[in-house]
């Protein structure tokens, strides 16, 4: 067995979670000596599903492409890694967002003015929109994303806003995602309120409302973070140690990796649910048990990058996202090089386009190619190509270059399931002193969620 120092900490995963509690772990103990703190990765490289993939002059994200600036941690990181002067802010006129419903493009409102002219709904449907503040309240705990917005707004926003955003972020069905998880302001919105038109239009009137979060990124990549990380804390890092199993022995935690063994006077486990499921069995079967039944949503990235005179016109602002009723496995669609600049060589598109997601787990069946040739149609379908060549008759050998990353269990989905285990795994943790189990099954699935989670568990940390 590894002899460590007198105090000992060890995390196991290095996703975003993972490496920023080593992070502030590393400053809370700064002048602690006796501790010695060390995180565990199985694979090659740290950082989980973010990486920047660079080629033929294109930064490509395999995971997700960016975060908000309205978080105070997550600001809080990047100043303390010096990462300040490497962020970069999504162009303004990506801003616009779209719909695609039977091919065809619709501007996604984002205010009660655009909802009144949008060509999304009729007149009934508008009207039924804004008879939203006459909507009572609900007393149902566990209500879906989607049975709220139907309630307060109507079948139609539930289809074409609620239902797509969720497939956005999630890879998930709007009809089983919790409002409480998803959506927790707006519920406190219609708690206070009464109605969600109400609050919005209260907050916009509102003199001291913040000012809206925009989407930022780093110049060479998301990857970046991940590379600060890695190379400040490199002493700490373990790669390619493969965590099996953890047991308790005199009042102290043993990890048993495929190498050796080490002992913990403190124990984060930063991994997926899946993971964590088969790490902790030996621990407690129970747990184990918990963790196992969580769902997650597989997705398929694609990634196309190509000239931009293939279009008859170059597609404009951030992107689109598709409704489950269109019946495709395509969720959505991103316009990398108008997101964010130099993502793409000069005269060129980068593409991102998101297939799979919960309602579509044979995703996985498909080969590379006929993924490729299902992206291919669908900007076939929504974009004129320049002389009407199909892109699949096209020599993309010689036009385009080609992204493919595959996440079998990408996101968690928020449903009632995860709540009830998460719920139970709190309980039966209280029987285990300094363990604690957080990654992006708990606590929110976003870039800053993780990180705000991983500053909340290290402040919980009292060597």
């Amino acid at each position: 067995m590894e002899k460590l120092k007198a105090r000992n900490i060890i995390i196991i995963g290095a996703g975003i979670t993972g490496l920023s509690l080593l992070h502030f772990l590393r400053k809370k103990y700064a002048e602690r000596p006796d501790v010695a703190i060390s995180l565990f990765e199985k694979n090659i490289q740290a950082g989980g599903s973010i990486h920047t993939l660079e080629r033929a002059g294109a930064k490509f994200e395999c995971g997700p492409n960016g975060f908000l600036d309205n978080k105070e941690m997550t600001m809080r990181l990047v100043e303390e890694l010096s990462l300040k002067n490497e962020m970069i802010t999504a162009k303004e006129d990506a801003g616009s967002r779209f719909i695609s419903l039977n091919d065809r493009l619709y501007p996604l409102p984002t205010n009660p003015k655009e909802l009144i002219k949008s060509p999304l709904f009729n007149t009934y449907e508008k009207v039924r929109l804004f008879c939203e503040p006459l909507i009572r309240r609900s007393e149902k705990p566990s209500e879906s994303v989607y049975d709220f917005a139907k309630r307060r707004f109507g079948t139609r926003v539930a289809d074409c806003l609620a239902d797509p955003f969720i497939s956005g972020i999630y890879a998930g069905d709007a009809r089983n995602i919790l409002m409480k998880a998803a959506l927790p302001q707006v519920c406190q919105w219609e708690k206070d309120y009464g109605s969600v038109l109400k609050a919005l239009r209260s907050r916009s009137q509102s003199e001291t409302r913040p000012p809206m979060p925009r989407l930022n990124s780093f110049k060479r990549g998301m990857g970046q973070v991940i590379e600060a990380l890695a190379a400040a804390y490199q002493d700490n890092l373990r790669l390619k140690e493969t965590v099996v199993k953890i047991f308790h022995r005199q009042d102290r935690y043993v990890v048993g990796t495929e190498k050796d063994t080490f002992k913990a006077d403190e124990l984060f486990v930063c991994t997926p649910a899946h993971a964590t499921s088969e790490i902790i069995r030996s621990l407690d079967a129970e747990i184990a048990d918990d963790l196992s039944y969580m769902a997650y949503a597989p997705v398929v990235v694609l990634g196309l990058l190509v000239p931009e005179n293939i279009f008859e016109r170059k597609p404009v602002g951030f992107g689109y996202l598709v409704p489950s009723s269109q019946n495709k496995e395509i969720l959505g669609v991103l316009f990398e090089s108008n997101i964010f600049p130099h993502r793409a060589p000069q005269g060129h598109l980068l593409i991102r386009l998101m297939l799979g997601g919960i309602r579509h787990p044979d995703i996985f069946h498909k080969s590379k190619k006929e993924l490729m040739e299902m992206a291919f149609k669908e900007l076939e379908r929504t974009f004129q190509t320049r002389g009407n060549s199909p892109l699949t008759k096209i020599d993309l050998q010689k036009v385009a270059e080609t992204f493919y990353v595959t996440w079998e269990k990408a996101i968690p989905q928020y449903d009632q399931v995860n709540e009830q285990m998460n719920t139970h795994i709190d309980l039966k943790l209280k029987r285990f002193r300094d363990l604690y189990l957080l990654g992006n099954y708990r606590n929110g699935v976003s870039f800053n969620d993780c990180i705000q989670n991983a500053f909340t568990h290290a402040q919980y940390s009292s060597l």
